[in-house]
């Protein structure tokens, strides 16, 4: 069998080392987002108060109600800077000022 000259030789290697790196880092980014999903979701079940979950039901309503009711928003829908009002669902105290 014929020697694969150099520059075969080290594309090869190079792809190989390269795909073994994409899959080890794939895998582990995986494993760990993975991880982060179970444990916020095991903190959201156990705690219904938690801020993670006042937000989240926070930002569903406003959501809702953007899609719902724009018309029925003082100032229309763009009222009291609505394109910014999930930013105050978490903060009320600027909600408060605004409005």
């Amino acid at each position: 069998m014929k020697r694969w000259p150099l520059r075969s030789r080290l594309a090869i290697w190079t792809a190989f080392f390269l795909t073994v790196e994409l899959f080890v880092f794939g895998l582990a980014s995986g494993i760990l987002i993975f991880n982060e999903q179970l444990e916020a979701f095991r903190e959201i079940r156990g705690d219904p108060t938690s801020p993670i979950v006042i937000r989240k039901e926070a930002n569903e309503l406003i959501v809702d109600t953007r899609n719902r009711l724009p018309d029925r928003i003082p100032g229309g829908s763009a009222g009291c800077g609505f394109r910014g009002l999930v930013d105050y669902a978490t903060v009320p105290e600027t909600f408060a000022r605004c409005c």
